[in-house]
């Protein structure tokens, strides 16, 4: 008879969730004001949308010497937060066994961290595999250190040490 019970206050549960209907919130959440102006995500967007083009491309080897790489890519950043860069190295990076110049062509969604200048690639999509000997050095997993103003961008990619495998300069089209 216990058991006969149980199934009864169940039902009788369940019969009377069916029965609620769903109300409008009856007053706002508190979420405070939307933070606007110089060094918040939204102006930091708004100063990076547009498409860049790369101007130069550096590698940092193993003692921190860097070593400009012939490359050429298109970078755009558009009003939803989203990152598409589509570009191709023109030689070959040091210490690379590679014949052909690896291809990068990679977007999605990055986080902005406006007061430290630098953001992370969210979920990002590729349309082929990239070179291990560039992933290396610019790995989408790495923490990317920005310096921006009107015209120009420079990305310095930080591996998790901390420490700067490659820098990319850009100019705005």
């Amino acid at each position: 008879m216990n058991r006969s019970l149980r199934h009864a206050a169940a039902l009788l549960a369940l019969a009377a969730s069916f029965a609620c209907h769903a109300q409008p919130r009856q007053r706002p959440l508190g979420v405070g004001p939307i933070a606007s102006g110089p060094g918040t995500v939204e102006a930091e967007r708004r100063r990076l949308q547009g498409t860049w083009q790369l101007d130069r491309f550096e590698v940092m080897d193993s003692a921190g010497a860097s070593r400009v790489v012939k490359a050429e890519a298109i970078l755009t950043y558009d009003e939803y937060g989203n990152l598409a860069v589509r570009g191709k190295l023109l030689e070959p990076l040091p210490s690379a066994d590679a014949v052909e110049y690896p291809m990068l062509e990679y977007s999605g969604p990055i986080v902005l961290d406006p007061p430290k200048h630098q953001f992370r690639l969210g979920a990002v999509k590729t349309t082929s595999s990239v070179d291990p000997t560039l992933e290396s050095k610019i790995d989408p997993a790495f923490v990317r250190r920005y310096e921006l103003s009107e015209t120009n961008l420079k990305i310095s990619y930080l591996n998790p040490a901390g420490d700067i495998t490659a820098i990319a300069s850009f100019t705005r089209k």
